[in-house]
């Protein structure tokens, strides 16, 4: 069932949370393939894939605990829509860092802020509209 007592405040909160633990996991492989001479593009993806399977349970765990979605429905949709945000993540990473001679982790901060918004905002209207969805089926 859907936790409806969490605040969007709340939820965003855990939310940061479960982000900032998959955002750790990001950054380290991104900041060690890198200094291991792998290249912006290959660094981020590593990064952002580890980082996110462990965001998918987290953000599961934390602030969707009683969401209808489907555990392989949700981690595929949440997956997929990560696949989109990664590719807009490096595509700001490389413009601000190759383009414009930002710091390489300052970039990868600036577009992990980015997709933190995109993703809270999709991985919500997933919640909300998936159990809108699940009520009026049961209703016909």
């Amino acid at each position: 069932m859907s936790s409806p007592k969490l605040s969007i405040f709340d939820r965003g909160i855990r939310y940061f949370g479960a982000v900032v633990v998959g955002f750790a996991f990001d950054v380290l492989v991104f900041w060690l393939l890198v200094q291991s001479g792998a290249g912006i593009l290959v660094a981020n993806v590593c990064g952002f894939l580890i980082g996110s399977t462990v965001n998918v349970a987290m953000i599961r765990l934390l602030a969707f605990p009683g969401t209808q979605v489907p555990g392989l429905w949700d981690f595929g949709i949440t997956f997929a829509m990560n696949v989109v945000v990664m590719l807009i993540g490096t595509l700001i990473i490389w413009t601000l860092a190759e383009r414009f001679g930002l710091n390489l982790l300052i970039a990868k901060l600036v577009s992990n802020f980015f997709t933190l918004l995109i993703n809270f905002t999709f991985r919500n209207l997933l919640d909300r509209y998936w159990t809108c969805f699940q009520s009026s089926q049961k209703e016909r």
